[in-house]
C-alpha cells in the first residue's frame, strides 16, 4: 500500500498538482512507517524532498533519508542523499560547507 501512495505521489506530480502529491508522499511515510518498511520510508523521504521544497526542511529530510537508507543496505539511495546535502549546504554556504556534510553523514 505504501509504494502504491508513492506511486499516486508521482501521478499526481506529472499532472501537476503538487497539494495531493504532498498529502500522497506524507500517507506514505505515515503508512511505511506503521508496517516497519524502512526501505519505503527512505524512498518516500526521498521523494518528499524533491517534491517538497522548503529550506527549512530540506536538510532534516536529507539526514533522515540517509540514515534509514543506510540502515536498509540501500546504497545508491543513501549515497544521493548525501550528495544532496553537500550540494545544498554548498548553496546555502554554510560555515563548513559539503565536506563537513560528506564527512559526518
Amino acid at each position: 500500500l505504501q509504494y502504491a501512495a508513492i506511486l499516486l505521489a508521482a501521478v499526481h506530480s506529472s499532472f501537476g498538482d503538487k497539494g495531493l502529491s504532498l498529502k500522497a508522499t506524507e500517507e506514505a511515510v505515515r503508512v511505511a512507517q506503521a508496517s516497519g518498511d524502512t526501505a519505503c520510508v527512505a524512498y518516500a523521504l526521498g521523494w518528499l524532498f524533491q517534491n517538497a521544497k522548503s529550506e527549512l526542511r530540506d536538510q532534516e529530510l536529507l539526514k533522515r533519508c540517509s540514515s534509514r537508507a543506510i540502515e536498509t543496505c540501500l546504497r545508491s539511495l543513501a549515497g544521493g542523499a548525501k550528495l544532496s546535502m553537500a550540494r545544498h549546504s554548498l548553496i546555502a554556504a554554510t560555515p563548513g560547507g559539503a565536506t563537513d556534510t560528506l564527512r559526518t553523514g
